[in-house]
């Protein structure tokens, strides 16, 4: 249990409700909501025999080994230190650490993305791969079994899924819910084509992918979308949520 400003991580033994600590992780200052406060460790996620935990004091993650409760590694998760690991969790999937970002102060633009560490060896994270997003991420979940990682996009109040083998975002994707003219795109899987009546809001005999509870227009000339593959989709007279 990270216990922040204290610059230290709790350890309760479920057995015995024990508490040992682990301390030496060193805290910061980060503006929030306007004031600085103190922070240190904000963060863990379980791997393999290791814990790993963000620290927001310091802009590192560390590694924990969950048997001696020694920390071993810390690594930056930017160059500079003023952007600061968020939100932390490993991905058995794919023996990775994803991490969702804040910056300690002032503009959000450094952290609009999600930094991934490859995990291969538990006790020696290596830098992978950054995963561009149109806002900062809030919160998360991991479906290893589907290979999906999901979180929100806290600036637009939207979920994104992205596979976790090849790190790109498979719903929503950006050119799906804002499509252009004559633009090409892909319906997930999941996608549903109805066709809609004349009293409908949209125009008679086009076809409604029904994603959610979103609805895309879309132009009524197309094919009827198969229930469990997906298919491209070009010349849309009209994309509305």
């Amino acid at each position: 249990m990270p216990a922040s400003n204290i610059g230290s991580v709790d350890v309760i033994d479920e057995k015995t409700d024990a508490v040992s600590q682990i301390g030496g992780f060193p805290t910061g200052e980060i503006e929030r909501r306007g004031r600085k406060i103190t922070v240190g460790p904000t963060a863990a996620s379980i791997g393999d025999e290791v814990v790993y935990i963000g620290n927001r004091g310091n802009g590192t993650l560390c590694v924990v080994d969950a048997k001696t409760l020694t920390r071993g590694e810390c690594v930056p998760v930017s160059a500079d230190r003023t952007v600061t690991p968020d939100g932390v969790v490993y991905v058995a999937a794919t023996r990775e650490v994803w991490v969702t970002l804040r910056v300690k102060a002032g503009d959000n633009a450094p952290a609009k993305s999600l930094e991934v560490f490859d995990a291969s060896d538990p006790h020696h994270l290596k830098p992978k791969t950054k995963i561009p997003l149109d806002g900062l991420a809030e919160g998360y979940a991991v479906d290893n079994q589907r290979g999906l990682f999901y979180t929100n996009i806290e600036d637009t109040g939207s979920t994104v899924a992205i596979d976790v083998r090849t790190h790109k975002i498979v719903f929503p994707r950006r050119s799906l819910l804002g499509q252009k003219r004559n633009e090409r795109t892909e319906f997930p899987a999941s996608a549903e084509s109805v066709t809609i009546s004349r009293s409908s809001s949209a125009a008679a005999g086009h076809k409604v992918a029904r994603v959610g509870n979103n609805r895309i227009g879309q132009n009524s000339r197309l094919n009827q979308l198969c229930s469990r593959q997906p298919a491209t989709i070009a010349n849309c007279s009209e994309c509305r949520i």
